[in-house]
């Protein structure tokens, strides 16, 4: 199972690159409204080795649901991974590459597209 987790983020990590790298990208700078310049700010993260933390989410249950190349940074071989488990109602944010995996955030419930999530299915919206 660990060998269908890794093949799954490897092939991913390919195609993000591929896309990419063969695709021209115009992107916009994100400037607020008053054209104030951004602040870099930085917080501690955990890292652990990529092999552990692959091993770690495969034997609790994680599935990537969401994974992409961050093109904006240093990093160019890091992925920005969001894995996911339903039985634990969880969500874990990592950063990472072959060596190392960042943990950026985690959680339960979320929302995705205008839509509150619980347990990882659609909800009513709350009050």
């Amino acid at each position: 199972m660990i060998k269908r987790f890794i093949q799954g983020f490897i092939l991913g990590v390919v195609t993000t690159g591929a896309i990419t790298i063969g695709a021209e990208i115009f992107a916009q700078e994100l400037m607020d409204p008053e054209e104030e310049e951004s602040v870099t700010r930085s917080k501690p993260v955990e890292c652990y080795a990529s092999q552990s933390v692959l091993t770690m989410a495969e034997d609790q249950g994680y599935e990537v649901f969401w994974q992409g190349a961050n093109i904006k940074d240093n990093y160019p071989d890091n992925t920005i991974v969001i894995i996911i488990n339903n039985e634990l109602n969880s969500w874990m944010a990592l950063e990472m590459n072959m060596e190392a995996a960042c943990i950026l955030g985690y959680g339960g419930n979320f929302w995705l597209f205008n839509q509150y999530y619980q347990n990882l299915t659609p909800q009513e919206e709350q009050q």
